[in-house]
């Protein structure tokens, strides 16, 4: 998600980070998400900057204020997980990765720690979820639904060379008619 002056999400960096490092572990693809207006494109550029391959913008006046990301993300095709900070840094409501995964109806672990492929188990997904002083291991079959945790992890940094490399990766929009 990219707030209204076009930055990444704090808890959107921790999930960008843990989706490169899955990525680097399975030489899989990640693709990012956000919904806003066209100057949103900057957060996104950001975002491939620090590795993310491709991104996806939903920009419309009509779809103001709702959400459509599920949308977009099934209409932009398969996947096996999908990432999100826990919470934003406008209202801190942690609702938009619930609501995606009850559109798409996929399993829901909220406020984890970090994730893992299953090495052993295709199809499934380790993650570490802290309560209070405890940590839960969770096994979860993917495709499914994570919220990533604020200073989880420590998020890379873009370089010189990265953000030049941005600006040539696959960027879609969708509107509203196309949703």
């Amino acid at each position: 998600r990219a707030s209204s002056e076009g930055m990444i999400n704090p808890a959107d960096l921790n999930a960008i980070e843990e989706a490169m490092q899955l990525k680097e572990q399975t030489d899989g693809k990640v693709v990012v998400f956000t919904m806003g207006p066209p100057d949103a494109e900057k957060a996104l550029r950001d975002a491939m900057a620090l590795g993310c391959d491709e991104s996806c913008l939903i920009t419309d006046r009509a779809v103001a204020g709702g959400d459509t990301v599920a949308k977009a993300i099934q209409l932009y095709g398969e996947f096996d997980l999908i990432l999100g900070g826990a919470l934003s840094a406008d209202g801190e409501t942690g609702q938009v990765a619930a609501m995606v995964a009850e559109e798409l109806n996929l399993p829901h672990v909220v406020e984890i720690q970090s994730v893992k492929y299953k090495e052993d188990q295709a199809g499934k997904v380790e993650v570490v979820k802290k309560m209070h002083d405890t940590s839960f291991r969770i096994a979860c079959a993917t495709p499914a639904v994570l919220s990533v945790n604020f200073g989880c992890n420590e998020p890379r940094l873009a370089t010189l060379r990265s953000k030049r490399a941005a600006k040539s990766k696959p960027l879609v929009t969708y509107t509203n008619a196309e949703l």
